[in-house]
């Protein structure tokens, strides 16, 4: 059974044919025979465009589909933001936000006056994007479907400020 979401994208990112040999002595002079073939095809499906909670749906029926297409590995899933730009530039803002606050309560706190910035400096903004926890599928264990869990995606910015005081 096929999948149709309007905001789906597969794309094959590999695919490997290799021989399955019959075990023998690693001394005998004769090549093992081939018994079989092994077929790999890793996939890579991109849902878009769809809240937290619908995505982690889309990505076990996805995965359940697949299983009982025949998939018997699930390599890893993962969960990003599309648009990290306006986020990182977000978190950069708030990062500066900050530090001007914490520099004007240390200034209050030594009784002195911040009258300018000397040196403001800001590492690259991080991008932390969980692996969603994925429970058993029902095709492989039985039971009611696979459970995939979306977590929160976090950008952070951290920001360095050189005050000049008076």
């Amino acid at each position: 059974a096929a999948l149709k979401y309007e905001d789906m994208f597969m794309k094959s990112v590999g695919f490997d044919v290799s021989t399955i040999t019959e075990d023998k002595s690693t001394h005998d002079l004769i090549p093992p025979k081939i018994v079989g073939y092994r077929v790999e095809n890793e996939l890579t499906i991109r849902v878009t465009n769809a809240p937290p909670e619908e995505l982690s749906k889309r990505a076990a029926n996805i995965i359940d589909t697949a299983v009982k297409n025949g998939a018997n590995t699930v390599g890893s899933l993962e969960i990003f933001v599309k648009e990290q730009d306006k986020y990182k530039q977000e978190a950069l803002l708030e990062a500066v936000k900050n530090a001007r606050q914490k520099a004007q309560a240390i200034a209050e706190a030594l009784g002195v006056k911040i009258v300018g910035y000397r040196n403001v400096s800001a590492q690259d903004v991080g991008y932390y994007s969980p692996r969603a926890p994925m429970m058993q599928s029902a095709a492989v264990g039985g039971g009611a479907g696979t459970t995939v869990e979306a977590g929160l995606v976090q950008i952070a910015a951290n920001v360095s400020l050189s005050c000049e005081i008076e």
